[in-house]
């Protein structure tokens, strides 16, 4: 994928993540939720774009890899539950790393102006929603690829 495509599936994700976390009552259950792809940091904005490119690293560790569905003979991905919760695991690792090494570290409650956040933590001690936020863009995978016309193909075992 190129950068104008990976530009286009982090405003995506972005979108993604704020529907899913908008509450019925038009409150935000998360504080990035409330905002516009506009009026996101810099750095927010980086987040959503480091999530896209790991996109064909997750497929990877499937034993897929993305191709243009220019001709429609590409295959759509589908993703079984213990892929998700693999491919989720992985997420949060790479989340973690992305905040570490942007100097965040451990603590409560969530301080974006000290760069604290509660949930840099192994994946067993998230709680099930927090859980879900990993899980979430990788439910999405599938629909973000054939958004932007592109398929998998399985490596092939035999090389």
């Amino acid at each position: 994928m190129n950068e104008v495509e990976i530009d286009r599936l982090a405003q995506e994700i972005h979108l993604r993540y704020r529907k899913h976390w908008k509450a019925e009552d038009g409150s935000a259950d998360h504080p990035m939720s409330v905002k516009e792809w506009g009026d996101l940091t810099v750095a927010e904005q980086e987040t959503n774009r480091a999530q896209a490119r790991d996109i064909t690293t997750k497929l990877a560790l499937l034993g897929c890899y993305v191709v243009a569905n220019d001709d429609g003979n590409s295959r759509r991905l589908v993703l079984e539950d213990s892929q998700i919760e693999l491919l989720a695991v992985d997420e949060h690792k790479r989340w973690m790393r992305q905040k570490v090494e942007a100097g965040w570290s451990l603590g409560t409650p969530r301080d974006d102006a000290r760069k604290i956040h509660p949930m840099i933590v192994p994946w067993a001690q998230l709680t099930p929603e927090q859980q879900e936020l990993d899980r979430q863009p990788i439910r999405n995978i599938p629909d973000f690829l054939e958004m932007l016309g592109f398929g998998v193909e399985v490596a092939d075992a035999q090389t």
